[in-house]
């Protein structure tokens, strides 16, 4: 079974999903899987309402939407996977 790192950082009060990248790509792991934690979302009344991760979803959507950060992924030969694959 391979070990799985953990990395969100959503709820720290700087959280910059692009940083949380970097700080990921400079750590890897060969013994396992690195994997972001995220929960993208726009602020709808029900969220602004409900939920204590406000802003950190909107930048998240951005971040996931960004195709520079596929091509960097790409770049790096790193292979996006879904959590049911892990």
């Amino acid at each position: 079974m391979e070990r799985i790192y953990l990395y969100m950082e959503s709820m720290q009060a700087d959280y910059d999903p692009y940083r949380t990248l970097e700080k990921l790509l400079a750590n890897l792991h060969d013994d396992g899987v690195d994997m972001m934690i995220f929960h993208p979302g726009y602020l709808d009344d029900y969220i602004l309402k409900n939920s204590s991760l406000l802003i950190p979803r909107t930048a998240e959507v951005a971040f996931l939407t960004d195709s520079a950060v596929k091509d960097r992924l790409e770049q790096l030969k790193i292979e996006l996977i879904s959590y049911k694959e892990v």
